[in-house]
C-alpha cells in the first residue's frame, strides 16, 4: 500500500484528530453513543450496553489504582471513559485532557462542571438529552474527583513532572505521535505508574514508527 493511501486512515500529520472541532463535535459523537447499544455478556445475563462505555470499561479494568491516587484519562472525549474510571474505582481523582472545544464542553456538561445548561441550545434530540440526564445522575457523587483540562496528550506542560500515579486511553493512542505522547508520560508519571490503553490500530505514522509499511491497519481487514 502506497503512503499516500495509507494516510487516509493513519493518525499522521496530513489527517489530524478527526473530533477536533466546534461544539458539534461533542454532540455528534454522543448521539451516536445514545443510539447504538449492543449486548454485552455479563456472568450468565446479556445485558445492552453503550459501545464506547463498553470499551472505556474493558480499558479501565486492568487498572491497577489504589484510593486518593491521581489517573490520566488522556483524550478523555465526552467524559465516558472519566466516568468509567470513577465508577470502578470511586476513591480516585482523574484529570481528564481533551484537544477537542466540543467535546470537552459536552463532558464538563455531563459530570456537572461548568459551562452547564447553556450547552442545551444546541440540542434538539430527545433520546441524546435522555441519555445526557441519566449520565449526569450516574455522575452526580464523582463531580468533585474529576478536573479537565484543554490539552494535547502529545505536550501536557500544564501538569507537573511525576505528578500522576497512571495513565489509561480510550480510543486516542492512534492519533498522536508516540514519541510525543509516550515521552509526556514517561516525564509525568511517577515511578511504576501504569500506562494501559486500547487502539483501533491505525497508528499515526511518523519516520521512527513507520505504521503505514509494518503496522496492522484493521481498515484494510474489514473492506474483506
Amino acid at each position: 500500500m502506497d503512503q499516500k493511501k495509507a494516510g487516509a486512515f493513519t493518525g499522521d500529520a496530513s489527517k489530524g484528530n478527526p473530533y477536533e472541532g466546534d461544539k458539534g463535535v461533542g454532540i455528534d459523537y454522543d448521539k451516536y453513543e445514545s443510539r447504538f447499544e449492543l449486548v454485552e455478556q455479563q456472568g450468565d445475563f446479556p445485558m445492552r450496553a453503550k459501545g464506547y462505555r463498553t470499551a472505556a470499561r474493558r480499558v479501565v479494568r486492568y487498572l491497577n489504582v489504589q484510593e486518593n491516587q491521581r489517573v490520566l484519562d488522556m483524550g478523555s472525549g465526552t467524559g465516558i471513559s472519566t466516568l468509567e474510571a470513577l465508577t470502578q474505582n470511586p476513591g480516585i481523582f482523574v484529570i481528564g485532557v481533551e484537544k477537542s472545544v466540543g467535546m470537552l464542553e459536552v463532558a464538563r456538561y455531563k459530570l456537572g462542571h461548568p459551562p452547564g445548561e447553556e450547552l442545551l441550545r444546541y440540542v434538539n434530540d430527545p433520546k441524546l438529552e435522555e441519555y445526557w440526564e441519566e449520565f449526569r445522575k450516574e455522575s452526580e457523587g464523582f463531580r468533585g474527583n474529576v478536573e479537565f483540562y484543554l490539552g494535547d496528550v502529545q505536550d501536557m506542560a500544564f501538569i507537573s513532572g511525576e505528578s500522576i500515579d497512571h495513565a489509561f486511553g480510550n480510543q486516542i493512542i492512534h492519533w498522536t505521535n508516540l514519541n510525543k505522547s509516550f515521552g509526556e508520560l514517561r516525564r509525568i508519571l511517577r515511578r511504576k505508574g501504569q500506562v494501559i490503553w486500547n487502539s483501533a490500530s491505525h497508528f499515526y505514522n511518523d519516520e521512527r514508527f513507520p505504521s503505514a509499511e509494518r503496522g496492522f491497519r484493521y481498515n484494510d481487514f474489514l473492506k474483506y
